[in-house]
Order: C-alpha cells, then sequence, then structure tokens
C-alpha cells in the first residue's frame, strides 16, 4: 500500500530497517517494499545550489525528506491498525491518514482479535456520527468481509453479533458517509454459545408450575434452591380411591391431596423425601400439625432439559410407585432456564 508519493524522483536507495544499503533504483516513486524504507535523494540544480542561502535550503530539504521517509510508515500502521482485548471499550478517532479498505472516501481504523474456540462475538461501533462497521477474515485490512453493519445498534450505531470459529479477525470500523472525522468507541465481547450436547443442570430456572397432561386437576409446583443446592415439590393430587358419596369437607373436596417433598439435586437429577403433613386446621395456629420426619415416600426428579421432566415416585407405606412426565403449564421461564445453564457450564 502506498503511504505517500513524491514525484520527478531521479535517485533512490533501498535501505531496510537495519540501515543496510539495498539496491539503487531510477525514477520510482516512494513506497514501502515490504519491510523495506525508501531514502529518496533529489538532486538539485547547480542554480539552486549557488543561491545566496543555497546550502541552509538544502539542509531544510534534507532533513524534511527523512523525517518523512523515516517517520511516516511506522506512524500510519500504529495509527491505522492495532489489536483489541475482549470485552473493553476501546476509544479511537477517525482521520484522513487511515481509510477505508472497502467503503469508498471514508475514513477507518482497523482492530485484530484472535479466538482460541468456537465463540459467538459482539462487535459495537458507538459515536455521535452515522458509523458503519466490517468484520474481516484474517489480520489486516485487505481481508475478505465475513459481515458488515449499519444501524444495527442504537440509532445510527453499528452492531454485528455472530458465532465465529477460532482464528484471527479484524474489525473495520468506519463511516457511513464519506470524509467524516470524529470519535468513537469500539467493543468486541466474546461468550461461548452453549453446547448441544453437554448435559442439562438443575437451576432456579425450573422454578414453575408443571403438570401431566394425562391427569388434569393434578400437577407440581417446583422450587431449586440454588445456594442449598436444594429442591422442594409441592405434589397436588388425589386419593388412591374416591371417598363414598356420603363422605363431605368444610373447605375444598373430600378427595384432594397434597404431599410434599424436599431434598439435594445433581447435574440433571433431584432425589427427594415425600412428606406428609397432618392434623391441621385452615388458616389456624391450633392444633398443632405434625410430620413424620422419616418420610412418607421416596421421589426422583429427572429433567431432560428445561421443558420436560420425568416424576419416579415410590410412597412405601401404601405400597405404590411409578412414573410421571410433567411439562410446564406456561413456557415462559424457559430462557432464562438455558440461560443458567449456559451460565453453570462456563462458570460451574
Amino acid at each position: 500500500m502506498n503511504y505517500g508519493c513524491m514525484v520527478n524522483i531521479t535517485l533512490l536507495t533501498i535501505i531496510n530497517w537495519h540501515g543496510r544499503t539495498g539496491q539503487r533504483c531510477n525514477r520510482v516513486n516512494y513506497c514501502q517494499f515490504r519491510n523495506s524504507l525508501v531514502l529518496s535523494v533529489r538532486p538539485v540544480s547547480d542554480s539552486m545550489v549557488h543561491r545566496a542561502d543555497g546550502k541552509n535550503v538544502m539542509k531544510k530539504i534534507y532533513s524534511i525528506l527523512l523525517l518523512f521517509l523515516f517517520l511516516l510508515p511506522g506512524e500510519v500502521l500504529a495509527q491505522c491498525v492495532s489489536s483489541i482485548s475482549f470485552n473493553t471499550n476501546v476509544s479511537g478517532n477517525w482521520e484522513s491518514s487511515c481509510t477505508s479498505t472497502h467503503r469508498s472516501g471514508s475514513y477507518a481504523k482497523y482492530y485484530t482479535f484472535t479466538l482460541s474456540s468456537s465463540q459467538q462475538v459482539t462487535i459495537d461501533l458507538q459515536s455521535l456520527v452515522d458509523t458503519y462497521l466490517f468484520l474481516l477474515n484474517g489480520s489486516g485490512q485487505t481481508g475478505s468481509v465475513i459481515d458488515e453493519d449499519d444501524d444495527g445498534g442504537s440509532g445510527t450505531d453499528s452492531q454485528i453479533i455472530r458465532t465465529l470459529s477460532a482464528g484471527t479477525y479484524t474489525v473495520e470500523a468506519t463511516t457511513y458517509d464519506a470524509e467524516v472525522t470524529g470519535n468513537f468507541v469500539v467493543s468486541v465481547r466474546v461468550s461461548t454459545p452453549p453446547c448441544s450436547d453437554c448435559p442439562f443442570l438443575i437451576n432456579a430456572g425450573l422454578n414453575d408450575a408443571w403438570y401431566y397432561t394425562g391427569t388434569n386437576g393434578q400437577g407440581f409446583l417446583i422450587a431449586v434452591l440454588p445456594d442449598a443446592k436444594e429442591m422442594f415439590v409441592a405434589w397436588f393430587t388425589y386419593d388412591t380411591e374416591r371417598p363414598p358419596e356420603d363422605v363431605t369437607a368444610l373447605l375444598g373436596e373430600p378427595g384432594h391431596r397434597w404431599l410434599t417433598a424436599q431434598g439435594p439435586y445433581d447435574g440433571d437429577t433431584a432425589n427427594l423425601t415425600i412428606f406428609m403433613t397432618e392434623g391441621g386446621v385452615f388458616d389456624a395456629a391450633e392444633p398443632v400439625p405434625s410430620t413424620d420426619p422419616a418420610g412418607y415416600g421416596t421421589m426422583i426428579l429427572e429433567f431432560a432439559d428445561c421443558a420436560a421432566g420425568l416424576v419416579i415416585y415410590e410412597i412405601t407405606s401404601l405400597g405404590i410407585s411409578g412414573e410421571i412426565p410433567i411439562q410446564r403449564i406456561v413456557p415462559d421461564n424457559v430462557p432464562l432456564c438455558e440461560s443458567l445453564v449456559e451460565q453453570l457450564h462456563q462458570d460451574p
């Protein structure tokens, strides 16, 4: 890429970064060859040399040329392309010395980053002016365009959200309009996407009302207590047989039954003890109800995902056992549950 040119050059000496002299060339414009600097010496006519102040003029000419040649390439590279750290805001500014490779007439800055594994990347470009954003393949300004965005962020800000495989990428931060200067903030934020084959993990996103479609009027209220790694379940059901027709109840229905279960969980499974509380009266402290601490049976809850589970129960005193597939009554908390599963896999 040309960083600048001078016309009417008749003699060039190519000098590498360590100062060793390379080949001599005739009538070649100033440019950068790989890791080399091009040093230009322009012959001065006799009339110019023999002016009264000719010696001083020559010194000024050589000083300007050396400053231009030795400082410009490094300064331009340093200003236009740099690396960017993840999950931090980086401030920058657009200026005419750094131009856009993919948007004609616009100025740009370039930021490279490397992913060691597949990750979801969110790139934001914010400014008071109308921004434009490119995601390029590889390191540097000339990579192929993977994605681009104009106003995907807030207002006229730009945003790209994409899952990328391991590799090196470059962000080209530029403007919608040509020749616009100004300040901006750019960021590259990463998060590991949930893996499809990761095991399900019980979390507080399961807190909800659950039921089996084949038994209307019955169901479970599930509460996960993450700090204690415990689960509590209230099971609303009926007696194993209908009571006689002449049996009545002052409140509710004579066949109503409710049980509770509590115990630890690990991974996708909770192992609970079923309890039955008896002897109380509606909304009264007396008589004091009692609960057998030995329990009334056992319950195992296994969850396939955030929307489906299986209850495996055994009520030992009655000699009955079985399995009940359950699902949520409404799916509102499924997204929360899925996000919590992802967090648990990232930071167990």
